[in-house]
């Protein structure tokens, strides 16, 4: 199914960074976690990205990014009707989060020791996100 749809809004949620624990020599792991929330009228769809970058189990950055996305109203009366959202839409709007995180991430870092560690590409075919259900019976 086509979703039509519109980026609303890009937030910065939370953002924390801690270049004094970072170490060029030390490997830094990126972790994320999505969350999505829907207006009960189906027409907007939030994604909240979490990212973590972590060296040796210290927090060396961390980003909450959420993206705000208007759905065209036929196809939120067709997902209505469906009683569910697709998790190849939610994928593919959480790959447009995690595209504005990289952005913010990159702009925030630019002029510290942080700037070198570019949020990697997150294949999200492999995430485990599943269909949202509207109305669960």
């Amino acid at each position: 199914m086509n979703i039509p749809y519109k980026i609303e809004e890009i937030q910065t949620l939370q953002f924390a960074m801690f270049p004094k624990v970072y170490n060029s020599d030390i490997k830094t792991d990126v972790q994320t976690e999505f969350k999505f929330f829907v207006h009960k009228d189906m027409l907007e769809l939030i994604c909240i990205s979490d990212i973590y970058y972590y060296q040796s189990d210290k927090m060396v950055l961390y980003a909450q990014v959420q993206c705000g996305f208007s759905i065209d109203g036929e196809a939120a009366q067709k997902l209505k009707a469906d009683n569910r959202i697709p998790s190849d839409f939610l994928r593919y709007i959480a790959t447009i989060t995690i595209g504005a995180a990289r952005g913010i991430i990159s702009a925030k870092t630019e002029n510290t020791v942080l700037h070198a560690v570019v949020l990697p590409p997150i294949n999200l075919v492999e995430m485990p996100i599943e269909d949202i259900v509207l109305n669960k019976q």
